[in-house]
């Protein structure tokens, strides 16, 4: 419905926008659900109390050894998603050009057409100015 009103820039620009918005929350509750438990609980088993802070309690700023896997494998994780949401929009995009290519709307607009003048010849002289191709 968009596409007839706005136009194909217009769809794209909100469809990347709707996808940034998922691909954030995405990435942020798993982050949250995952991540910064693993870190708080780091933090108070092998860090001592007088050397921890809050922010540092919810962050990787202390972790270290084996613990980091789960930050290196999260990486993976983050990368499959963001490929995921890329790859379906990708798609997506590719049926709404179609369609809107080869909609009446655009085949009778008059931007979409385009003249290729060749041999063109100049009035001064009688040289003739053509492309290079």
């Amino acid at each position: 419905m968009l596409l007839d009103k706005l136009g194909l820039d217009a769809v794209a620009f909100l469809r990347f926008l709707r996808m940034m918005r998922w691909i954030f929350l995405a990435v942020s509750v798993l982050c949250c659900a995952i991540l910064i438990p693993i870190n708080v609980t780091y933090n108070l088993k092998f860090i001592a109390e007088d050397k921890r802070d809050v922010l540092g309690i919810l962050t990787l700023q202390s972790v270290s050894g084996e613990w980091l896997f789960a930050h290196v494998a999260m990486s993976y994780v983050i990368n499959a998603i963001v490929l995921a949401f890329i790859y379906y929009n990708w798609k997506a995009m590719a049926a709404l050009r179609w369609s809107w290519f080869r909609s009446d709307e655009y085949q009778k607009s008059f931007y979409a057409r385009t003249l290729m003048v060749l041999g063109v010849v100049s009035p001064d002289s009688k040289q003739d100015v053509r492309a290079p191709y």
